[in-house]
């Protein structure tokens, strides 16, 4: 199985956006590094989060902004793509972490672009 790395405070950070969005969905975008350690979640403008989807304002990414994926929560305990997930998933980047209820290491789960899971390490 093929990996997705993340930085510990990436990761953190995720995991406390998701919860402090709770109960909607939590959506930024992953910036990796020359090495494809992912180290930044950006956040936009005008996203929007509710309660069983979010949205991201596209016109809101500056076009000098690189990204490598993105992360969503799900409030529910799946971490699981669903078909809007994977749509999604093919337009924004190779990396793509879930990330579901109770928000933690056990409960995130990465995929590539085509929705095949990553094993998820966190550095």
């Amino acid at each position: 199985m093929k990996e997705a790395r993340i930085a510990r405070e990436a990761f953190d950070f995720l995991a406390t956006a998701s919860a402090n969005t709770y109960p909607n969905e939590f959506l930024g975008l992953l910036r990796a590094n020359e090495e494809g350690l992912i180290t930044e979640v950006l956040v936009f403008p005008l996203t929007v989060n509710a309660r069983n989807y979010s949205f991201l304002n596209t016109t809101m990414i500056p076009w000098t902004v690189h990204y490598s994926g993105s992360v969503h929560s799900h409030p529910s305990s799946c971490n699981c793509p669903s078909q809007a997930d994977l749509v999604f998933f093919s337009r924004f980047g190779n990396t793509h972490i879930i990330i579901a209820y109770p928000f933690n290491e056990s409960s995130a789960k990465a995929y590539n672009s085509g929705g095949e899971e990553l094993r998820l390490k966190i550095v």
